[in-house]
């Protein structure tokens, strides 16, 4: 989903991180009983290297490779999304073709969902949830309905050219056909198709290369609308779940978004040009920008590439992929954009779920 220029930047990091696939987490003493943070950090595809960080939020302390200490395996390749539903941790792992699905509480594996036709992976990429279904939205053009008490695959259906996100809202799921396989000819449309019978109802124009997308308390859809990082700018697109139509449309720099209550979280990187990042503020109820800022205080994430919002206890995380190349960092920052601490990760930390 990205233009030459970023690629190279990727073949770059492949190379240079070849002669670290072997490392081993050491030992570390996991707590227990304590509401904790997850964190996926994608690592580089092609690598195997995706892996699970958990922050317990009581004590401060980061065990940097939960999954492999707590299952005796790695976690796979491409960590691309990830959710709390229920008691249940889905992890989508677009590398490996597969969904990995945890014990929330624990972090013990239940199940691995492998997400192939015949012998081609689907490489799924985003995961959202309706009733008692996982919908996961992959990059072969399939929505698959998963059964979230079996886990077992009970459905599918066919979306637009290579889905990048998905989220529902109303009854429907909202899939965002990025067409970036088929870089300069993207795809312009979101799939809204009726999740109990897995049949799609319409296309939504929204401008070319749709990527992450979401809702808000109202059930609005807020879609990430990428351009082709030139001559074609970002913008963010709100759909009316009721009357499936774009209701609005604005011009701003984002690449992804997280909503939390009335405010959304809007990152973007300048892939561009000059790679530096900064995170606005809208609210979703108001539909005003509140801030093209968040932080407050001069500090500056390297490479922010992911914000998670825990209002209860006034803090918000903001993952820092950093050169890509590097261990990650999150930054804990309170409402008001003023950094707390920070602690370390994995490589490409991303997605971010309370447990």
């Amino acid at each position: 989903m990205m233009n030459s220029r970023l690629n190279s930047f990727l073949l770059v990091f492949i190379l240079l991180l070849v002669s670290c696939n072997d490392e081993k987490p050491d030992p570390q003493t996991l707590p227990s009983g304590t509401k904790s943070l997850y964190v996926l950090n994608e690592g580089l595809f092609n690598m195997n290297n995706s892996s699970l960080t958990l922050f317990d939020q009581e004590s401060r302390a980061s065990f940097t490779d939960f999954f492999e200490q707590t299952n005796g395996r790695r976690l796979g390749d491409t960590g691309n999304d990830m959710a709390v539903y229920g008691s249940k941790l889905y992890i989508v792992l677009t590398g490996s073709s597969q969904v990995e699905v945890l014990e929330a509480a624990t972090g013990q594996s239940l199940r691995q969902i492998p997400l192939f036709d015949g012998q081609k992976a689907r490489q799924p990429r985003a995961v959202a949830f309706w009733g008692r279904k996982a919908y996961v939205a992959c990059l072969d053009g399939m929505v698959v309905a998963i059964d979230t008490t079996s886990l077992q695959i009970e459905a599918m259906v066919r979306a637009g050219s290579n889905p990048d996100g998905i989220a529902a809202s109303a009854g429907k799921l909202y899939v965002s056909n990025s067409g970036g396989l088929n870089f300069p000819h993207y795809d312009s449309t979101v799939s809204v198709i009726d999740a109990a019978s897995l049949t799609e109802i319409r296309k939504i124009s929204v401008g070319i290369n749709p990527g992450a997308i979401t809702t808000d308390p109202r059930g609005e859809v807020y879609v990430v609308r990428r351009g082709n990082y030139g001559n074609v700018p970002p913008a963010m697109v709100v759909i009316n779940p009721i009357t499936n139509a774009v209701k609005l449309e604005v011009q701003i720099p984002v690449l992804q978004l997280f909503i939390y209550g009335d405010t959304a979280w809007l990152t973007h990187i300048d892939y561009s040009g000059s790679m530096q990042s900064s995170i606005a503020l809208w609210d979703t109820k108001n539909e005003t920008l509140l801030s093209n800022q968040f932080i407050t205080d001069g500090t500056t994430p390297e490479t922010v590439y992911g914000v998670f919002a825990d209002r209860p206890r006034g803090l918000v995380y903001v993952a820092d992929a950093r050169s890509f190349v590097n261990t990650g960092m999150v930054h804990v920052y309170n409402l008001q954009g003023k950094k707390q601490f920070s602690f370390p990760t994995g490589l490409n930390p991303s997605k971010m779920a309370a447990k």
